[in-house]
């Protein structure tokens, strides 16, 4: 992921977050087990940001 981020991406090292999504419940009881990561980055005000990975 380092190396996918935009100049943008690289400008905000430091505040970066992630997140981790489960499948729900009818997913799980479907037999789908996935786990998804997500990083974001977080403006100042504390809103995300647009995509910073290309």
């Amino acid at each position: 992921m380092l190396k996918s981020r935009t100049a943008a991406g690289r400008a905000v090292t430091g505040r970066w977050g992630t997140d981790i999504l489960p499948p729900t419940a009818q997913q799980w009881a479907d037999a789908l087990r996935a786990f998804r990561c997500v990083a974001h980055a977080a403006t100042e005000d504390g809103e995300s940001t647009d995509s910073h990975f290309g």
